[in-house]
């Protein structure tokens, strides 16, 4: 199995184990719309959206994907905020007529890059066309299964941070280049809308996810690994990998502002870099 099959849709990638929910009831659409930076209501059956849980103050408390399942919303995140992200949701459900059932394990997460196969949902979980699978543990995988390497080196040439690497509950979802996919500045209320409006309005954050490139890489440095701007630390490289033809080097980062939005040159362990903006700045999905 190659690049070029994975590329090609003929091969999926392993995405789980997976916290998984399942959210019911009448009200299911204008609870979770009302917690999320998603519109929730746009999503149709059969369909899969990246979101952001946040705090009052902005903050990411989940980096979640919402799938409408038609009489029910499925909720998938990062195995790790399966302890957190449950009761933070249900404790706003007071007066909504809708019920979050943890179904974490009945279900595995596979994804199928650049193609949609019959029964999957759409989803674009790597900034690109494709769809999810989502298997009972009976069920069979319909396609190969690409190796581990092959589907982190398209999660990092795509510019999609890892939650608990890359990102975590410390940053803002623009820091996290989330206005991509994952907010809508369209809908109505949730929980830290405010702070994340007044961003947009800003036109800016200090600092944001970035992709960083060089041609020789050589043997790519322990993670985290610091980076130099300048002889002045800047950041961290905190994802890296070599690309699977071409052998030049790939990395994501959250740097300053000024380094983020313009390619610049810098240092990690020796080894010049540069960053990549256009990479990640992609246009956010439509509202």
């Amino acid at each position: 199995m190659t690049w070029d099959d994975l590329m090609q849709g003929k091969a999926c990638v392993d995405l789980g184990p997976r916290a998984l929910w399942k959210l019911s009831g009448p009200d299911r659409v204008r609870f979770l719309n009302g917690q999320t930076t998603q519109d929730i209501a746009s999503l149709r059956p059969g369909q899969a959206a990246h979101a952001a849980v946040t705090s009052a103050k902005g903050r990411m408390e989940g980096d979640i994907w919402v799938t409408h399942r038609g009489d029910s919303l499925w909720i998938d995140a990062p195995f790790e905020l399966r302890e957190t992200l449950g009761p933070r949701l249900d404790r706003y459900l007071i007066a909504d007529d809708a019920a979050l059932e943890d179904i974490t394990g009945s279900h595995h997460l596979w994804h199928v890059p650049g193609t949609l196969l019959p029964d999957s949902v759409a989803a674009a979980r790597f900034l690109m066309p494709g769809c999810d699978l989502w298997l009972a543990p009976d069920q069979t995988v319909p396609l190969p299964v690409a190796a581990p390497e092959l589907a982190e080196a398209l999660r990092i040439l795509q510019g999609v941070p890892l939650w608990g690497r890359d990102i975590g509950p410390q940053h803002l979802p623009p820091e996290a280049a989330f206005e991509r996919d994952a907010i809508s500045y369209r809908k109505g209320c949730y929980i830290g809308q405010e702070v994340i409006a007044r961003i947009k309005s800003i036109g800016h954050v200090n600092k944001r996810l970035v992709r960083l490139t060089t041609a020789a890489p050589g043997p790519l440095p322990p993670l985290p690994a610091p980076i130099l701007h300048l002889d002045k630390a800047a950041g961290e490289m905190t994802s890296a990998c070599l690309h699977p033809q071409h052998g030049t080097g790939h990395a994501l980062a959250v740097l300053p502002r000024a380094l983020a939005e313009t390619p610049s040159e810098v240092e990690i362990h020796g080894t010049p870099w540069k960053t990549d903006p256009l990479a990640v700045y992609l246009p956010h999905r439509p509202a």
